[in-house]
């Protein structure tokens, strides 16, 4: 993949290919797991050692994407038009936002949905909107008012050909610590206008997508996936250039994010030979991140991380006991509309016993990853 940014990279996974124990079938699968076909597809196909089963494949996944994109670019198109009739903005974020102003192509940049940042205060009657045009909410919230108050998204799906699966968010990063770091007023000030299929939009300011795609990838996917590893990868061969890097440091300071910039530009530095500068890595280095950030950056990227554990990271990082108090009532006490969701209930008289086991298995959840987590710690010591 490398290839597609540095010439020299190619004939270095040609000779690759001939290594004893190469398999095809292996990079087939890893590529189609990952997201990438498509950009193999425009890398490989007149690559005459790439075999023609594993060119056709990589074709098809190309056509797929190509297709798919069309019809989510052109419900997203509809979904913009119709937020801007009714005086909404939007910011377009991630693929959308990429697949053609960084890709230059849009059959390049698989997506499995559309992202929409929208302003707190106009959410409730975005959703409204949109469950006009056949719009429904992925879930049942655990309380009334809570998904705004401690999440940063709403999902929303439609039953149609399309499937589409829409995101809208207020925030940028799922954690009530970031709900409060990020001053999303500069996220808005530094936009950029855009068009998507014929309809007015924004996208993020330049420094803003760097912040963003990092924290994303480091916070939401613990630094793994090639696919949005190319994101920025593609954007700063785009557009790094461009890019206010002193402004990019200074906003990631302000908003606890130096470790996600840190870890993700050196690592894409080091195996993509991203042009990422070598005195910002340098003054990256030299930053001190919050105490608050590294308990926060700690806990979003564990290695286990299941329901009870979440619901404890978020605890911890609200800022006083009245908030964390209402926070744990809420999530310990659900509606009953959701605990029914939630666990497939058949019958009310079930409720009560739903609630005990959520307790129980929410308290040996945490208690088996703090064990396993210390093991780790002492087996990391001994080695």
């Amino acid at each position: 993949m490398r290839g597609y940014f540095h010439a020299a990279a190619l004939p270095e996974a040609r000779a690759q290919t001939g290594q004893p124990g190469f398999a095809w079938p292996a990079i087939l699968a890893a590529a189609m797991a990952e997201g990438v076909a498509p950009f193999l597809h425009l890398l490989l196909r007149e690559q005459e050692w790439t075999p023609a089963t594993v060119q056709e494949s990589l074709r098809q996944a190309y056509i797929d994407t190509a297709l798919r994109n069309a019809l989510l670019l052109d419900e997203l198109g509809r979904v913009l038009r119709l937020l801007a009739q009714a005086g909404i903005p939007a910011i377009i974020l991630k693929g959308a936002a990429l697949a053609e102003a960084v890709y230059g192509n849009a059959a390049l940049r698989p997506m499995l949905d559309l992202d929409l940042l929208i302003p707190a205060e106009r959410v409730a009657e975005a959703v409204a909107l949109l469950e006009e045009i056949g719009y429904q909410s992925a879930g049942v919230e655990v309380a009334a008012g809570v998904t705004l108050a401690y999440e940063n998204e709403v999902m929303l799906g439609k039953n149609d050909c399309t499937g589409t699966a829409l995101e809208l968010h207020w925030s940028l990063i799922d954690s009530p610590h970031y709900q409060r770091t990020l001053a999303m007023a500069w996220f808005w000030q530094t936009g950029q206008p855009a068009m998507v299929a014929g309809a007015p939009a924004r996208v993020l300011g330049l420094e803003a997508q760097v912040l963003h795609l990092c924290a994303h990838l480091l916070l939401h996917h613990r630094g793994r996936g090639l696919l949005w590893q190319m994101d920025i990868v593609a954007l700063l061969h785009a557009w790094g250039g461009r890019i206010d890097w002193d402004l990019v440091l200074a906003q990631a300071a302000a908003f606890d994010l130096v470790l996600p910039l840190r870890q993700v530009l050196a690592e894409l530095a080091a195996t993509w030979h991203a042009p990422v500068p070598a005195l910002v890595l340098h003054r990256l280095a030299a930053l001190s991140p919050s105490p608050a950030e590294q308990q926060v950056v700690q806990r979003l990227t564990a290695a286990q991380r299941p329901t009870a554990r979440r619901f404890w990271a978020d605890l911890a990082s609200l800022p006083t006991w009245q908030q964390r108090l209402r926070f744990a009532g809420l999530h310990l006490f659900p509606s009953p509309a959701y605990m029914r969701q939630r666990y497939t209930l058949s019958h009310a008289a079930l409720l009560p016993a739903y609630y005990l086991y959520r307790w129980v298995s929410g308290f040996f959840d945490i208690v088996f990853v703090n064990k396993n987590e210390k093991a780790a710690k002492v087996i990391n010591i001994d080695n």
